[in-house]
C-alpha cells in the first residue's frame, strides 16, 4: 500500500476547509451561549452560568391565588443549585412578555446549597402585578455576586 503526498496547494486547501470549519462551530456554540444566558432557553450541553461557579435552574413552579384574592399573584419556584458553590438569591423581577407589563421586583435572601434545591415563594399582588391565563412572564434572578440568570415561565 502507498500513500501520497499532499500537493502544497492541496495543504493550504485543507487549512482553509479546516479553518472555515472551526469558525462555524465556534460561531454557532457563541450563539447558543448567548441565547441561552440571555433569555434562559438552553440547547444541552448549555446551562446558564457564571464564572464564580454558580448556576441554577427551576424544576418547577406554580402559580396560584391568595386568599382573599380574586387574581393570582402567588409564585412558588423550586429552585436547584446546578453549580460548584452556595448561591444567595438576592432578587427576583418578573416581566409579563405578553403585556409588555412590568418588571416588577421582590428582595429574597434564600441561599441555595450545591447540589441542593430551595423553594421561594413571592406574592406580587402588594405591587399590583397579577398573573393572567394565557400570558408569558420573563422572571430575572440575581445572585449576590451579581449574576444573573434569566427563565420564561407561562400561565
Amino acid at each position: 500500500m502507498s500513500r501520497r503526498t499532499l500537493s502544497s496547494r492541496e495543504v493550504r486547501l485543507l487549512a482553509v476547509l479546516v479553518l472555515v470549519a472551526v469558525v462555524a462551530v465556534v460561531g454557532v456554540a457563541s450563539a447558543l451561549a448567548y441565547e441561552c444566558n440571555t433569555t434562559g432557553c438552553c440547547i444541552a450541553p448549555f446551562t446558564p452560568g457564571s464564572p464564580s461557579g454558580e448556576a441554577i435552574s427551576f424544576d418547577h413552579y406554580t402559580i396560584s391565588t391568595a386568599s382573599g384574592q380574586s387574581n393570582p399573584s402567588i409564585l412558588t419556584l423550586s429552585v436547584r443549585n446546578t453549580g460548584i458553590s452556595t448561591v444567595t438569591l438576592t432578587s427576583l423581577s418578573i416581566k409579563d412578555l405578553t403585556s409588555g407589563t412590568g418588571p416588577v421586583s421582590f428582595q429574597s435572601t434564600a441561599s441555595v446549597p450545591r447540589s441542593g434545591t430551595t423553594t421561594v415563594t413571592v406574592d406580587t399582588s402588594a405591587s399590583g402585578f397579577y398573573f393572567t391565563p394565557g400570558h408569558s412572564y420573563l422572571l430575572t434572578v440575581l445572585t449576590a455576586t451579581h449574576t444573573q440568570f434569566t427563565y420564561s415561565i407561562s400561565y
